[in-house]
């Protein structure tokens, strides 16, 4: 992940308005990381590899989805539209 990119796409963002909300959603992003053993460039510019990771932080029990939601804004600002599907 390139950390100072996606602070900055955070930053940038009107829809997120604090600095814990940035720094909740960059910890998230390094959690994704962890559970599919990936860097998030990775996944994120391949869709089968995106849609791989979803299922598999599904299946690691992300109850309240804040985790995909990590990944999925992550794809948004590095491929300029949404990841089809939920959320």
């Amino acid at each position: 992940m390139r950390k100072d990119w996606y602070k900055q796409q955070l930053e940038n963002d009107s829809q997120i308005t604090s600095q814990k909300a940035i720094a909740s959603r960059i910890s998230k992003a390094n959690k994704v990381e962890k559970i599919i053993g990936s860097d998030l460039d990775v996944i994120v510019a391949d869709d089968q590899r995106m849609a791989k990771a979803v299922q598999k932080i599904k299946d690691f029990g992300d109850y309240h989805g804040s985790i995909e939601n990590a990944l999925r804004k992550y794809y948004f600002y590095f491929n300029g539209k949404k990841f089809p599907g939920s959320r």
